[in-house]
């Protein structure tokens, strides 16, 4: 075999290789890419919907609680405009007080108090003197109606909130007394418990117009007028026997306590209670949480509440995660086999290409050595291959000229007409006819210019990876 021929040959062999290392390569990024950019497509929308869900929980509590407290505003309001209530007797307003909180379970206390700050009745316990409580002050300087901030009911020692409206006597201008009414803030508390889900880390709580929490699912903020906007918590002094300490003027004996929360945490308080809306994700407790905003608008002239709802990231993405993981061990586990597999077939094709490369390199030769002119045709008759002889009775140097020159040459040597009178038959015909055949042999005469050789010549046609070709 020629130096040519063993270099191609050897260009072929390190082809297969490089073929399986791309393939495989090729292969295994498609394994991973695919699945990888189905799982993010997967991710973003499934971290859609739950922003969405947290947004929408957020905007039903806020219109929840925008309609109970307009519920207990209106009633207030018709409450203080009505005309028994505006003969400011004491004997007729304490029935039509109490009646009014027992049929409605929010109402914790009605009262009515009169400008010199002097309570006049109330639905229960007894009267006393409230010209220094901060909504007298306020209700005296703006004579507006206002949802108060939380603050700690006397009657209940727990935070509540109350509702105060001016009252008028007829088309008077001139207020004669303020219409009180302390909401139990224990539904606001249920409205955040039945929204809460432990199990997917979802929960609401709603804080008042000064940052504190009147509604938690967690019982402890409502006890202890939690304020994200001073990080501060109001807690009420106990006494040995668990009851709570009061001040000279009967109000509850508080301490402060300090605490932290995360700068993102504390900045989207921060926005929501300015009137802003929105969904971010913060820190909450050391861990990520979707955090969704809203401000809610209360009647009056009072400082809108918030609510805000929480989603914890690692919670609700479970499932995405596990879903990742299922299809990276099912991708790993893909690639394993396949490049098993494919190694596998790659050592068998090897296999095969050495013992076929053996059984060429045999063939070539006994080809190269055969003492007959041998000559390989491909279907369109030309010289693809030939054996030394051959060159050496053609007058060739290289496999190359003979490709390039063997029909012309031939051409030329052969006689119009042999010794015996025959007519020469062409190199073509003999040729279409090995095709036709199968086989062609004859004999024939080629003049050279130094010499006349009588041949015997057998024509035999072969298929050879698909191929015809003819051999001679």
């Amino acid at each position: 075999m020629n130096k040519k021929a063993k270099n191609i040959n050897q260009q072929k062999k390190n082809q297969i290789p490089r073929f399986f290392i791309v393939s495989i390569f090729v292969i295994v990024v498609l394994l991973v890419v695919i699945p990888l950019t189905t799982i993010y497509i997967l991710t973003q929308a499934y971290d859609d919907q739950i922003r969405d869900k947290t947004t929408k929980t957020s905007a039903f509590i806020r219109k929840t609680v925008r309609s109970f407290v307009d519920g207990a505003y209106n009633l207030s309001s018709e409450l203080a405009t009505n005309p028994a209530i505006l003969t400011m007797n004491s004997d007729i307003l304490t029935p039509i007080l109490a009646a009014c909180v027992n049929r409605n379970d929010y109402m914790v206390l009605l009262y009515i108090t009169g400008m010199d700050g002097m309570q006049i009745a109330r639905s229960s316990g007894s009267l006393g003197d409230r010209s220094g409580r901060f909504w007298f002050k306020q209700m005296n300087e703006t004579k507006q109606s206002f949802v108060s901030p939380s603050y700690y009911s006397l009657t209940g020692n727990m935070p509540c909130t109350s509702i105060f409206l001016p009252m008028y006597q007829n088309d008077s201008d001139e207020m004669i007394g303020i219409f009180g009414a302390d909401i139990d803030l224990l539904y606001l508390q249920q409205l955040a418990e039945q929204f809460a889900n432990p199990d997917s880390g979802i929960f609401s709580f709603i804080i008042d117009g000064e940052g504190v929490v009147i509604a938690h699912p967690d019982y402890r903020y409502l006890e202890t007028l939690t304020n994200y906007k001073t990080l501060i918590r109001t807690v009420s002094v106990m006494d040995e026997h668990g009851n709570a300490l009061l001040n000279p003027d009967t109000s509850v004996v508080t301490m402060e306590e300090e605490f932290t929360v995360s700068d993102s945490f504390s900045n989207l308080i921060t926005s929501v209670m300015n009137g802003n809306r929105g969904l971010n994700v913060v820190e909450y407790n050391g861990t990520s949480y979707y955090m969704s905003y809203e401000p809610i608008d209360l009647p009056g002239n009072s400082t809108s509440w918030s609510v805000v709802t929480m989603q914890n990231r690692n919670i609700a993405m479970s499932a995405v995660s596990r879903l990742i993981i299922h299809v990276i061990i099912i991708v790993a586990a893909i690639i394993v086999v396949f490049t098993a597999l494919t190694y596998t077939l790659f050592k068998t094709l090897r296999k095969t290409m050495t013992h076929l490369e053996t059984a060429n390199d045999r063939f070539q030769i006994m080809f190269d050595s055969n003492p007959y002119i041998n000559l390989l045709f491909n279907s369109r008759f030309e010289v693809i291959d030939c054996n030394d002889v051959a060159l050496d009775f053609m007058g060739f140097e290289s496999k190359e000229q003979i490709s390039a020159g063997f029909a012309e040459r031939v051409a030329r040597s052969l006689p119009k007409i042999q010794s015996d009178g025959r007519i020469t038959t062409s190199l073509k015909e003999r040729l279409t006819a090995a095709v036709e055949k199968g086989i062609e042999k004859f004999e024939t005469e080629l003049h050279f210019e130094d010499r006349i050789r009588i041949i015997d010549v057998e024509f035999k046609k072969n298929i050879i990876r698909g191929q015809l070709c003819h051999n001679c």
